[in-house]
């Protein structure tokens, strides 16, 4: 038969483990929600001065995210941390590549495949702008 001290060291190791696994738990989760916040941040920071970019010079840059990115942030100044991790990597948060791709004939998405590395197309947990080509027409 066991020992009562081997008895409640094993039930302490068990609420130990317990207690330690709720805390990594809670920290992922903090984790991913700062992820999700800064590549939020980083994606509409970026559509609006895309937007500001179209209305003023009547289309869009060409290229990819960062050759796009470099054109804007020499128009408009500096751009936050997060626009420029997203830009220099083509990544999000999560470290999937970004998708930056024509919608229609004059619009663009820029979007994030979430954390769960999935492109659902704007559904789910991605996060996405878009830009229309249209704004800057007359």
């Amino acid at each position: 038969m066991m020992s009562a001290r081997l008895l409640v060291l094993m039930l302490f190791t068990l609420v130990i483990a317990a207690l330690f696994l709720c805390v990594m738990q809670t920290r992922h989760a903090a984790v991913d929600a700062r992820r999700q916040h800064d590549t939020y941040v980083a994606i509409h920071e970026l559509g609006h001065k895309f937007e500001l970019y179209l209305v003023e010079f009547k289309g869009m840059p060409k290229g990819d995210v960062s050759s796009v990115v470099s054109v804007v942030d020499s128009t408009y100044g500096r751009l936050s941390p997060e626009v420029v991790a997203l830009a220099e990597s083509g990544k999000d948060a999560w470290g999937t590549t970004l998708v930056w791709a024509p919608i229609g004939e004059n619009s663009w998405v820029l979007r994030s495949a979430g954390a769960n590395h999935v492109d659902e197309f704007g559904q789910g947990d991605d996060i996405q702008f878009i830009v229309d080509e249209s704004l800057g027409r007359d």
